[in-house]
């Protein structure tokens, strides 16, 4: 999934099948759920799972995530 494709399912209800736990965290951040993307993240632990502030680097971690899937 590219980053575009991504951003384009933010119009739906629920996330695209087949993202990682981080990348639905992330997700759910852009659709304004805070206690849903910040529970993905509690689920990774690991340096996908415990990125920095998501108003900064929300795109640098969605082409980080997005690209590894």
């Amino acid at each position: 999934m590219d980053l575009h494709t991504f951003r384009q399912s933010l119009a739906q209800a629920e996330p695209p099948p087949g993202l990682g736990v981080a990348a639905r965290g992330l997700w759910w951040d852009a659709k304004g759920d805070w206690d849903k993307a910040h529970g993905c993240a509690q689920e990774q632990d690991d340096a996908a799972g415990a990125w920095a502030s998501l108003a900064q680097e929300w795109e640098a971690i969605a082409r980080a995530l997005l690209e590894g899937e």
